[in-house]
């Protein structure tokens, strides 16, 4: 209601990070999102960066608003292996995702609803449509079979304010 205290801001919680792998970690510590670490291929793009013309040409389909609305930087989380991995998993359980950092506002997202693994490289890709996005992911394979690629595409919302539609 109008005149009402904001509400309180949720609990920050501090993740426990030993300076090496080799320190002490108390006994069901999950360790798997502990800071910033593994960044491997990381990408900008620029608000509309693929809106250009060759020889008077559109370079990429539409001569305007193809790329993102918004400029923005992809990070490919390697991740691995955690130091501690919880009961039950895979002590080299993948647990590297997808970043990105919204350049204007400074907020910092993590997508695991693009790709989960071992993500050695995250880009953008031109769809030639002012009104789509692509974004290209590298997952890291196995010797049996080799890295998988992920293209994900996206309609735009013009119409929103938040920065992932």
């Amino acid at each position: 209601p109008p005149g009402a205290p904001p509400p309180a801001p949720p609990e920050r919680r501090e993740p426990f990070c030993p300076a090496s792998p080799l320190d002490p970690v108390p006994e069901g510590t999950d360790l798997r999102f502990c800071g910033l670490y593994g960044h491997c291929g990381s990408k900008i793009s620029y608000k509309h960066e693929y809106s250009y013309t060759v020889d008077g040409v559109p370079a990429y389909g539409a001569a305007e608003g193809v790329g993102s609305e918004d400029e923005f930087v992809l990070v490919a989380q390697e991740g691995g292996a955690s130091f501690n991995p919880p009961a039950g998993s895979s002590p080299s359980a993948p647990t590297g995702t997808v970043q990105i950092l919204d350049v204007r506002r400074g907020h910092w997202y993590q997508l695991p609803h693009l790709s989960v693994g071992t993500i050695e490289m995250a880009f953008t890709i031109s769809t030639g449509h002012p009104d789509y996005i692509a974004i290209g992911i590298e997952d890291y394979g196995d010797s049996s079979c080799g890295s998988g690629w992920t293209v994900w595409l996206g309609k735009k919302d013009k119409t929103s304010p938040h920065f992932l539609d």
